[in-house]
């Protein structure tokens, strides 16, 4: 399943929900209050429509950006991908792995 596929027949109280679920099970010490839910609600509109490849080529510009300024480095992506598993399926697990070793 893509980004796109994803986002369907999904609502922001959706992700917002999943978001909180997920935070409890891990019990992950993130501040959701401090979400901008502003924010998330435009970046979602943003990417939703994109294709696979445009989603791409986003992730990278903006990968190296965080890096370039000092905010990103392979750590901070390894540390991401360990969260991200425990949510995701086997083959999403896979795609994963491999766009992780594309960033770093």
């Amino acid at each position: 399943m893509d980004f796109n596929d994803y986002c369907k027949n999904k609502t922001f109280d959706d992700f917002s929900d999943e978001y909180l679920a997920q935070s409890k099970s891990q019990n992950n010490k993130t501040n959701v209050q401090n979400l901008d839910q502003e924010e998330i609600k435009h970046k979602l509109n943003k990417y939703q429509n994109m294709s696979n490849d445009d989603l791409m080529m986003e992730l990278i510009k903006e990968t190296n950006k965080q890096k370039e300024s000092g905010d990103l480095d392979n750590q901070k992506i390894a540390e991401l991908g360990k969260k991200l598993k425990p949510m995701l399926d086997s083959s999403a697990q896979t795609k994963l792995d491999e766009i992780l070793r594309m960033l770093r």
